[in-house]
């Protein structure tokens, strides 16, 4: 996963988008991951992160979420959380 990841990245991408970038991974490859993936969003990218779990990426995310095939929520994490 840390591969596919860092591939994506290696072209300055514009968008990002992301399905499952974390699972499976330990908690430290996690984090790094994702320490990536906002760098490259304060940069400027823009960034769509598919998972299934609740992660906090940050204050900066719109959150959605989705269940049976429709958006259950969307907006503040804290609303959520």
């Amino acid at each position: 996963r840390k591969v596919m990841v860092a591939r994506a990245l290696v072209k300055n991408p514009l968008y990002i988008f992301a399905d499952e970038p974390i699972s499976e991974l330990d908690p430290e490859s996690r984090d790094a991951v994702l320490d990536l993936l906002r760098e490259y969003h304060e940069n400027g990218s823009g960034i769509v992160l598919a998972t299934h779990s609740k992660i906090d990426v940050g204050t900066k995310a719109d959150y959605y979420i989705m269940r049976n095939g429709e958006i259950f929520f969307s907006g503040d994490k804290q609303k959520e959380w």
